[in-house]
């Protein structure tokens, strides 16, 4: 037998994947509304579209990681 194997068992909260589902299709429309918005617009408008996209996708990389440590730290059952 392999010495790295492990067994790992696991279970999910289905409330959990649903939410995590509707981030992501929020999170997907938002980058594809703002996307557009920055094609379609000229000027000083241009910069300020490409801005707020960029810190709203800044935003959504880092609550996605912050949610990561959150269960990895209630999955090993230790305070975060």
């Amino acid at each position: 037998m392999n010495q790295f194997s492990v067994h790992v068992q696991g279970s999910y909260d289905l409330r959990l994947v649903a939410l995590s589902y509707l981030v992501a299709v929020m999170a997907s429309y938002a980058a594809l509304d703002l996307a557009a918005r920055v094609s379609a617009s000229h000027g000083r408008a241009h910069y300020v579209w490409l801005i707020g996209g960029a810190a709203t996708m800044g935003l959504v990389h880092v609550g996605v990681n912050i949610s990561k440590v959150m269960l990895r730290a209630a999955c090993l059952d230790t305070s975060i």
